[in-house]
């Protein structure tokens, strides 16, 4: 201690303490203001990821709202009311309303299958009745509700308000428990309604259709982690509509009174003045904050509150423990610098500053091979020295190690390319191909090295082969889009010449300041084989393959449209066979199946390609026989086919013998519209029944109308 207090320090080693403590008090204070800034950055940052869950949140909704008015579009829809309007019967297609509400039942159950965030659709009309409903059971099994089990829903405000809409317009609900029959669904199934209505050609609305959506899955990305963060949601009431704690859900309607406004009265009287919300609170030593979701667009007062809490040792966890990392780096930084400063003092230091201004600028520069000898100094020096040299050494190694990262996710990015199954092609901006991944190969028949080169119109069939490069320089030229960032069905040609439907999306990308168009093509043939077996069973008889009611109503629509622009003569035949049920009974129905098709054969070989013959159900037929010359050759047509269906049919069993009884009626002769001239066939056939059977028959004024 007294050779202490008899020390006595110099000139420099004054200097070295009052520049040490200078340097401790900007070092202390720059790490307090790095701190202050990396706790606003944190809340920034937070109220950025409350920020990504609304936008999130509103894309989804935006999906669920195109959607819905997709469906509106649907023709069953407006068919469906003007039935309801005409005493069941569709006065333009002359399809009952059972008819239209069947099909629409099918495209509704479609979609529902397609979309598991929905568990409901609906048709509701003006009336507040169901006309048709889908459902999605507990099982996710989706059903049509039969209609004894419609219900009406005019009491409810989603009819109601929705009604008072505008084309166009969406209704949201709040989201709520569902309600069956006025009582809530056990278990619990929060849900959130979108509505739009449907208005007839003047602006009247004449009824709704309707979404139920899972409102757990449109919020399924906002919960609680272990960690001690918290995320709920509410009403612009307060009522929580998502909570890590069920009991507090929707809490008004079960009964009891529990609300955010009561749980947390200041977070909720600032979220009625503001938007958004970030803030440290101190008292709670916490951060917490809001995002307001306007999920009603028309209506700003109709909003969900996104709140979340985080505890302060996990909000600034990140940055408590980069406090600590920069106050000792700038404390070794600051002592190394105090010794520089000290030796440069001391002696003459310009020598090794030179070294070590030439090693660091060769290091900036990229030479990472740059080293120092330490033995050419002595003490603080050497340090530098050695320093420098691990530095670049540690940087050499980072690099290599980076290099190595680099080569690896190239090459994962090339196995994903090379395995995926969608065609990837890229091109120049003159049509040359630059790459072309297997996928693509497989789907074109063409090698890469076929291709490589080559212009993509190789790919395309005509007229597309020869306006490609036309439509390219084009775009190159003025920037006009058609194709560019537009996803769109397209035909492609193989190396053998074959044709097939694909699924075009072409993105541009600049690299290097040089333009290239990336194409991604998906073969959707199999999907349009599946459209086109959809569309069979939707026009044609499954047993006999002739066209069945519904397509004979087009047919004989378009056929009268003809007769009427060509002033022709146009026969309807309608066509009952003699015996069938005997036959189906003694014989079985397989045999009676077996019957049913050999007499659609016969019937299709006595009537021209231009001719329809169908099956309108069980064993009843019609022709349609275009530009006839007259009775003559009607009645020759219908002889025909008597002679025909009454041979036998010794290939189903010897004893196979039936009739056919034909009513005939001529347009315009008989009847001027389509209604009409199918009832006086229809009654010139029952004329055939009553007076025998198996023989043909003209309808006769004042028979059976």
């Amino acid at each position: 201690m007294v050779a202490l207090a008899k020390l006595r320090l110099g000139l420099r080693g004054r200097l070295a303490i009052a520049l040490a403590m200078m340097m401790l008090i900007a070092l202390l204070a720059s790490a307090y203001a790095s701190y202050l800034q990396a706790r606003n950055i944190a809340m920034e940052l937070e109220q950025s990821k409350l920020s990504v869950l609304w936008q999130q949140i509103e894309r989804e909704l935006n999906v669920h709202r195109n959607n819905l008015l997709s469906l509106r579009e649907v023709p069953s829809i407006e068919a469906i009311a003007r039935a309801v309007r005409n005493q069941g019967v569709d006065p333009e297609s002359g399809d009952d309303l059972q008819a239209w509400q069947q099909r629409l039942e099918v495209i509704f159950k479609a979609f529902l299958s397609n979309h598991s965030q929905y568990f409901q659709i609906r048709y509701i009309g003006k009336t507040g009745d169901e006309w048709v409903r889908v459902d999605r059971d507990e099982r996710g099994m989706v059903r049509v509700v039969a209609g004894n089990e419609l219900q009406n829903k005019s009491a409810y405000a989603y009819v109601t308000e929705t009604l008072k809409l505008k084309t166009g317009q969406i209704y949201h609900s709040p989201v709520s428990l569902n309600r069956e029959y006025g009582r809530i669904q056990q278990p619990f199934q929060p849900v959130l309604r979108i509505a739009t209505p449907v208005v007839d050609r003047m602006g009247q609305a004449f009824g709704l259709v309707v979404i139920n959506l899972y409102a757990e899955k449109l919020f399924e990305t906002i919960h609680a982690d272990n960690n001690g963060i918290d995320r709920f949601v509410s009403d612009e009431q307060g009522q929580y509509i998502k909570h890590s704690d069920p009991s507090r859900m929707f809490a008004v309607e079960r009964g009891l009174n529990y609300s955010m406004r009561d749980a947390e009265p200041e977070l909720f009287e600032l979220a009625r003045s503001s938007t958004q919300l970030i803030r440290f609170h101190a008292e709670h030593s916490e951060m917490d904050g809001f995002q307001k979701i306007f999920y009603a667009p028309q209506d700003k007062s109709r909003y969900w509150l996104l709140a979340i809490h985080i505890p302060d040792h996990v909000a600034f966890a990140n940055i408590s423990s980069m406090l600590e990392k920069m106050v000792q780096i700038n404390l070794v930084m600051g002592f190394v610098l105090l010794l520089l400063i000290y030796w440069f003092i001391s002696r003459c230091v310009v020598k090794p500053i030179t070294r070590l201004s030439e090693a660091t600028r060769a290091l900036q520069q990229g030479d990472l091979s740059v080293r120092v000898d330490p033995a050419t100094a002595s003490d603080e020096f050497q340090i530098l020295y050695v320093s420098l040299n691990d530095y670049a050494e540690q940087q050499q190694l980072s690099t290599e190690s980076m290099q190595m990262q680099l080569a690896q996710q190239s090459q994962k990015l090339t196995a994903v390319i090379d395995h995926i199954v969608d065609g990837i092609i890229t091109i120049t901006k003159s049509g040359s191909i630059e790459s072309f991944n297997p996928a693509a190969t497989r789907m074109f028949g063409y090698s890469e090295s076929e291709v490589i080169g080559q212009n993509v119109k190789i790919l395309m069939p005509e007229p597309y082969h020869s306006e490609h490069d036309g439509y390219l320089h084009h775009y190159v030229d003025t920037g006009e889009k058609k194709v560019i960032g537009i996803g769109r069905e397209v035909v492609g040609r193989r190396k053998d010449g074959s044709i097939f439907p694909m699924d075009l999306a072409i993105s541009e990308v600049a690299i290097n300041h040089t333009r290239y168009f990336v194409g991604i093509v998906r073969d959707i043939s199999e999907r349009k084989r599946a459209e086109e077996k959809i569309k069979q069973m939707a026009h044609y008889d499954h047993l006999t393959q002739l066209p069945n009611r519904a397509l004979f109503h087009d047919r004989i629509a378009h056929a009268l449209s003809v007769a009427s622009r060509k002033g022709e003569l146009l026969a309807l035949l309608f066509i009952d066979l003699d015996g069938f049920k005997a036959i189906n009974d003694t014989l079985g129905h397989e045999a009676g199946d077996l019957l049913l098709q050999a007499v659609a054969g016969r019937l299709q070989g006595c009537v021209r390609e231009a001719d329809t013959v169908a099956r309108l159900g069980g064993d009843e037929f019609a022709v349609i026989l275009s530009d006839v010359n007259g009775r003559d050759s009607v009645a020759q047509k219908a002889a025909l086919m008597i002679e025909k269906v009454s041979a036998s049919y010794p290939e189903i069993d010897a004893q196979c013998a039936i009739g056919c009884s034909i009513g005939i009626a001529i347009y315009p002769e008989d009847a001027g519209s389509c209604k009409k001239l199918l009832n006086k066939a229809d009654a010139a056939m029952y004329a055939v029944k009553n007076d025998g059977k198996n023989h043909f028959r003209f309808f006769q004024h004042g028979e059976g109308i």
